[in-house]
């Protein structure tokens, strides 16, 4: 399995900067070829057809093109490579607590707020932390503050 930081290809549908799991490694198309990372909001260059992140692009507009070095380039949002790149399936980051989800990244965010494996601090502030699968228990029988 790929790991891999989106940093804010999710805004709108998952927890900041996850480190994804991928089923199956996306193709280079969705890699921004200046950072190297998961495109972040993709941009798309008609002067060469690529795609930049849309951090790489806010920084290089009315500049050199950084792939074909055309000079003051423009670019557009792509939507379509957006949800092309939301579609990719990922394990759960709890997958080593136990969890056997896979989905599609744009799904992610809401299995995460249901995801009976992510850690949470006791709501009776003792200071520990459990897995939601085994935080009733610990409030109702083992919390020193219940």
């Amino acid at each position: 399995s790929i790991l891999a930081t989106p940093n804010r290809v999710l805004a709108m549908s998952s927890p900041a900067d996850p480190k994804y799991d991928f089923v199956t490694e996306p193709v280079k198309d969705f890699y921004c070829p200046v950072t190297l990372d998961l495109l972040q909001e993709p941009y798309l260059t008609p002067c060469c057809g690529n795609h930049l992140s849309k951090e790489v692009y806010k920084r290089l507009q009315d500049k050199e093109c950084p792939i074909c070095r055309k000079p003051r380039f423009k670019a557009m949002p792509d939507m379509y490579h957006q949800r092309k790149m939301l579609s990719h399936e990922v394990r759960c980051p709890n997958k080593a607590e136990g969890c056997k989800w896979e989905g599609e990244i744009y799904n992610l965010k809401q299995h995460l707020s249901t995801c009976q494996y992510v850690e949470e601090s006791c709501p009776h502030r003792c200071g520990r932390m459990f897995i939601r699968l085994k935080m009733e228990e610990h409030k109702s029988q083992r919390c020193p503050l219940r």
